[in-house]
C-alpha cells in the first residue's frame, strides 16, 4: 500500500509547465492561429520570462497575419532576452519576409555574423535582404559567406544559383503566329543576346523580323534595339533605355524606336515605374499598308511579395500622328495557388479600361455591306489606320503556370 502512495501521488499532479506549449504547437500546426495564441498569452501572463513561449507566440501572430502584433512581441522578447540568438534568427526572417524597412533586421542580424553558431542562418537572411532590394553583387557574397561556413544551407545554395543564372549571358530565341478576323495574320521571330556588365548592369540587342498579312497585302518587317539596363541599390533606382530601328519592305528609310524608363523601389515589394516609347503600329489591317508610329507614356504600380502574391496597376498615354491619343487603365492580381520546387501555379483577376479621344472606324458603304439584299449588318466597317475603343471595358480571369522539371530548366 506504501509502494502504492507515490505512483498515485504522481498520476495526481498538475501537468507540467511544458504542456501549454506544447498545446499552443499542436493547435499552431492546425493553423488554428488564434486558440494558440490565446494559449501563448494566458501561459506568458504567468511566466513572462519564457522564451520559447515568447518566440512561439511572435511566430504564430506573424503565421495568422497580425505582423505588427508580432513584431511587438519580438520587440518585448529581445528586451528580456537579448541574447537569445533563434529569436533573433525568427525576428529578422519575419522582418524580411514581410518586406519591413531593412534597417532593423541589419541591426538584428549583423551582430550574429561572429557566432559560429548562427553565421550561416545570419549570412543567408542578410543575402536574401540584399537580394530582394536587387543589390544582386552584396547578397552574393552574403550566401557564398552562409556556404562556406555551411556548405548544406540549401536557402543560400538556391538563391544563389538564381543570381548566377539571372547574371549570367543569355540568348533567347522566339517565335509567335497570330490571326484575327480583320482579316490579319502576324508572323513574329525573335532572337536576342545579352550580358551582364556587372551583376547589376546589363546590354542586350535584340533582332525582330515579322511578317505581316491583311487580306491581299503583306508586308516584311525587320527591327533591332540595342538596350542597356541597371540598378542602383542606394538610390533603389531603376533604369532603362532602348534605341532601334524598323525597316519595312514597303519603305525606302527605315523608322528610328526608342525607349526610356526609370523605377523606384519601395518598401514591401512595390515599385513605381515610368516609359516613354516610340513605337510601330501594327495591330490593324490598315496599318499594314500604312505606317503608323505612336508615342506613349506609360505609369506603373508593380508588387511582387515575397510569398508569391503579385500584381500591377498601370495607365498608358498612347498618341497617334495625328494628334489623336488612347487612355488605358488597368490592374491585375495574381494570388499564389500551388508553390513548389516543382510548379507554381497563380490564378487571379484583370481589369482594363480604353477610351479614345477620336474615333476613327470607318463604316463600310451599305451596297458592298449588302443591305436590303437580305443581308443586315449596319454596323459593318474597319478601324483606319488604327484601333479606336470607345470607353471599353474588360474584365478577365487570369493564371500563370511556371514548371521547373529541373535545376537548369524552367518552363
Amino acid at each position: 500500500m506504501l509502494a502504492l502512495l507515490p505512483i498515485e501521488a504522481a498520476s495526481g499532479q498538475e501537468p507540467s509547465e511544458t504542456y501549454p506549449v506544447a498545446e499552443a504547437a499542436r493547435l499552431r500546426d492546425a493553423r488554428d492561429f488564434p486558440a494558440a495564441a490565446a494559449v501563448l498569452r494566458k501561459h506568458l501572463e504567468q511566466h513572462p520570462y519564457d522564451g520559447e513561449a515568447t518566440r512561439m507566440l511572435a511566430q504564430t501572430l506573424y503565421w495568422g497575419g497580425a505582423i505588427k502584433e508580432a513584431e511587438a512581441v519580438y520587440e518585448a522578447g529581445l528586451t528580456q532576452h537579448p541574447d537569445d540568438t533563434r529569436l533573433r534568427l525568427d525576428f529578422a526572417r519575419m522582418l524580411i519576409e514581410s518586406g519591413r524597412p531593412p534597417a532593423r533586421a541589419r541591426v538584428l542580424l549583423t551582430p550574429l555574423r561572429a557566432d559560429q553558431h548562427a553565421a550561416a542562418e545570419a549570412e543567408s537572411l542578410l543575402g536574401s535582404l540584399a537580394y530582394w532590394q536587387g543589390d544582386l553583387t552584396a547578397a552574393s557574397r552574403h550566401f557564398e559567406r552562409a556556404l562556406r561556413h555551411s556548405a548544406e544551407n540549401g536557402e543560400a545554395a538556391r538563391q544563389l544559383g538564381e543570381i548566377r543564372t539571372l547574371a549570367a549571358p543569355w540568348l533567347r530565341l522566339g517565335g509567335e503566329m497570330r490571326r484575327d478576323d480583320q482579316p490579319l495574320q502576324h508572323l513574329t521571330g525573335s532572337a536576342e543576346a545579352g550580358w551582364y556588365l556587372t551583376p547589376l548592369h546589363s546590354v542586350a540587342v535584340r533582332v525582330q523580323p515579322q511578317r505581316l498579312v491583311a487580306g491581299d497585302t503583306g508586308e516584311n518587317l525587320l527591327a533591332g534595339e540595342a538596350r542597356l539596363g541597371g540598378y542602383w541599390p542606394a538610390a533603389r533606382l531603376e533604369t532603362e533605355a532602348g534605341v532601334g530601328a524598323l525597316q519595312r519592305s514597303s519603305a525606302p528609310d527605315a523608322l528610328w524606336t526608342g525607349r526610356l524608363g526609370v523605377g523606384l523601389r519601395l518598401p514591401r515589394h512595390f515599385a513605381v515605374r515610368a516609359r516613354v516609347e516610340r513605337a510601330p503600329y501594327l495591330w490593324t489591317g490598315e496599318s499594314v499598308a500604312t505606317p503608323v508610329m505612336t508615342k506613349s507614356a506609360t505609369g506603373l504600380l508593380d508588387w511582387n511579395d515575397a510569398r508569391g502574391w503579385m500584381g500591377q496597376a498601370g495607365y498608358v498615354l498612347q498618341q497617334f500622328p495625328d494628334r489623336n491619343r488612347v487612355h488605358t487603365s488597368y490592374a491585375w492580381a495574381l494570388a499564389p495557388v500551388v508553390r513548389g520546387a516543382p510548379a507554381e501555379v497563380h490564378l487571379g483577376y484583370g481589369f482594363n479600361y480604353q477610351d479614345a479621344e477620336q474615333n476613327r472606324f470607318i463604316l463600310t458603304p451599305a451596297v458592298s455591306r449588302g443591305v436590303g439584299l437580305g443581308v443586315s449588318d449596319p454596323l459593318a466597317g474597319r478601324y483606319a489606320p488604327y484601333y479606336t475603343p470607345q470607353s471599353m471595358q474588360t474584365h478577365s480571369a487570369t493564371g500563370a503556370v511556371t514548371l521547373r522539371p529541373t535545376s537548369l530548366v524552367t518552363l
